[in-house]
C-alpha cells in the first residue's frame, strides 16, 4: 500500500489440482475483499484476545435435539480501549448480544441458538472475532456445532480412582455409554481442591 492509508481492493483466484503436475485446475473461484489501511498509535503487541470461558479454535460443540445453545465470548483489551464489535460467521437463526463490558479490561457477548429439526445431523461452521477502539483485532476462532446429536455420556461411578489420589498415580479411567472416535485435539484432565481452586492440569 506504500505506506498509505485508506481502503484498498484485493482480488485472488482460488483454484485446486488433482495433482501437482495438473494444469487444469478441477474448481476455479474468485475471491475479492477490501483492505482498510489506518494510522494507529496503538502497538501491535496490544490487540485484543479472546479469554476463558470462551472456547479454543476448532472446538466441536454437540447440542441436544430440542434445545437452545447458549454461549458466553469474552474478550480482553488494553487499558484505555473498549471492544467495539464482535463479528460473528454463524448458522441461520443464531443470535447475539450487544458487546457489553465484563470488568475494566473484560467486554463480551452472549450467543443463543435454537436449530430447527431440519438443521439436525448436519454440522455448522461458527467464526467470531473482536475488534477494539483502535481498530485491532483478535486473531479469528471458528468452532463446529453439531445440532441434534447425542454426545457419549461418562457412566456413572466408572472413574478410577475417584478417592484419594496417591501423588505417583499416572493412571487414570473413565468409561463411556457407546463407542466414540478420539478426538484429534489434545486436552487436559484438570485437578481441584476442595474449595475449587486450580492446582494442577
Amino acid at each position: 500500500a506504500n505506506d498509505l492509508t485508506g481502503w484498498y481492493a484485493v482480488a485472488i483466484q482460488i483454484e485446486d489440482y488433482a495433482s501437482p503436475t495438473d494444469v487444469s485446475p478441477l474448481s476455479s473461484i474468485p475471491l475479492q475483499f477490501l483492505v482498510n489501511v489506518f494510522d494507529s498509535n496503538a502497538s501491535c503487541t496490544s490487540v485484543p484476545e479472546f479469554v476463558s470461558p470462551t472456547r479454543e479454535d476448532g472446538s466441536r460443540v454437540v447440542i441436544p435435539s430440542y434445545t437452545t445453545y447458549h454461549e458466553r465470548i469474552v474478550v480482553n483489551s488494553s487499558a484505555y480501549v473498549s471492544i467495539i464489535e464482535v463479528e460473528t460467521v454463524s448458522p441461520p437463526g443464531l443470535r447475539k448480544s450487544e458487546v457489553t463490558q465484563l470488568s475494566e479490561l473484560q467486554w463480551f457477548i452472549d450467543v443463543t441458538w435454537t436449530p430447527t429439526r431440519s438443521q439436525f445431523g448436519l454440522s455448522f461452521i461458527f467464526c467470531f472475532r473482536a475488534t477494539d477502539s483502535t481498530g485491532l483485532s483478535t486473531d479469528q476462532r471458528c468452532i463446529t456445532l453439531l445440532p441434534g446429536a447425542d454426545a457419549p455420556q461418562v457412566v456413572p461411578n466408572s472413574a478410577t480412582p475417584n478417592l484419594k489420589v496417591s501423588p505417583n498415580n499416572r493412571i487414570w479411567e473413565v468409561q463411556f455409554d457407546r463407542e466414540f472416535t478420539r478426538p484429534l485435539a489434545s486436552h487436559y484432565i484438570r485437578f481441584f481442591q476442595e474449595d475449587g481452586i486450580e492446582v494442577h492440569r
